[in-house]
């Protein structure tokens, strides 16, 4: 659970000047891919994984992390912070070529408590 709220935190750090607004992740995320939001929503999951973050911070919940949550978490990091550094030179990431493609791919399941 501890590398769950290491990833958020990172993702909170890098692109979330408030916390609990997961818009900017979902609109980085919606540039890099140049999909509709609602399939940015559906695909990427960042909500499900926020409520994850949340019952486990909030309400002390104690639950099985697979491995998968993880790599899927550093994939989604790695999307976001390319996408910062392309950004940030003036030019655009080509769409769908930001990382590898876990965080676009993997299947994984997000433990309900």
């Amino acid at each position: 659970m501890d590398a769950v709220l290491k990833h958020w935190v990172a993702l909170e750090t890098l692109v979330m000047p408030n916390t609990t607004d997961l818009r900017p992740v979902n609109e980085v995320l919606k540039r890099v891919y140049g999909k509709p939001m609602a399939e940015i929503q559906a695909t990427f999951g960042v909500g499900r994984v926020f409520g994850l973050r949340a019952q486990i911070v909030h309400h002390g919940a104690i639950v099985p992390i697979d491995e998968r949550l993880l790599r899927y978490l550093e994939a989604l990091y790695a999307d976001l912070l390319l996408e910062s550094f392309w950004s940030g030179s003036g030019e655009r990431v080509p769409a769908g070529a930001a990382t590898a493609p876990a965080s676009r791919t993997t299947k994984i399941s997000i433990p309900h408590s």
